[in-house]
């Protein structure tokens, strides 16, 4: 089980005034944008790191997550399709213990801490491989939900019915993970 690593695991938007502040600067500026952006924070609001990624996908620099397992970090990226955090986005922060992942689009801000008992699955390759494990099958299990609706749009090319489902998945898994996990998941309107 991941263990806290003694920084604030406070309000959304991070534990201290800088962190909210920095939060909200860089959140404002890459919502909307064609491409990824993430930005890794400290407790403290101070910038560890900052990278560019694609339309679907950025990746950390740094690629050894123990590295900031004892920082106290929140990540914060953009998602330029309003969709919820991916199975590597929510790996990320179990794997680096994070305080809080965070994505933003032009519709959402979403956000995601662990529970009081920190993530509840191991930080290494096994709990990234547990993590994407049970996101698929809580997208499978939208799917099969789905799958008469979905193809019912289809036949028609209700393309507004199609995008709606396609952006539901996300949010459906992670709803489903945290309530599994004990872990706090918040979607605000921008």
């Amino acid at each position: 089980m991941a263990k806290g690593s003694g920084g604030t695991r406070g309000a959304a938007g991070g534990g201290s005034g800088a962190l909210a502040s920095s939060l909200r600067s860089v959140e404002s500026s890459i919502r909307g944008l064609d491409v990824e952006h993430s930005y890794i924070f400290d407790s403290n609001g101070k910038l560890l790191e900052h990278n560019v990624g694609n339309e679907g996908a950025v990746e950390s620099a740094n690629q050894n997550p123990e590295f900031y397992a004892s920082k106290g970090i929140t990540m914060t990226h953009n998602h330029p399709e309003d969709k919820s955090f991916s199975a590597n986005d929510v790996s990320f922060g179990v794997r680096t213990n994070a305080n809080e992942i965070r994505a933003t689009s032009k519709e959402h801000t979403y956000s995601l801490k662990p529970g009081k008992k920190g993530w509840g699955i191991p930080r290494g390759d096994l709990g990234a491989f547990k993590v994407h494990a049970d996101y698929a099958t809580h997208l499978n299990a939208y799917r099969k939900k789905t799958l008469t609706q979905l193809s019912n749009a289809m036949k028609v090319k209700d393309t507004a019915t199609i995008k709606k489902i396609f952006a539901g998945e996300q949010h459906y898994a992670m709803k489903a993970l945290a309530k599994q996990y004990g872990w706090t998941y918040k979607v605000t309107k921008n």
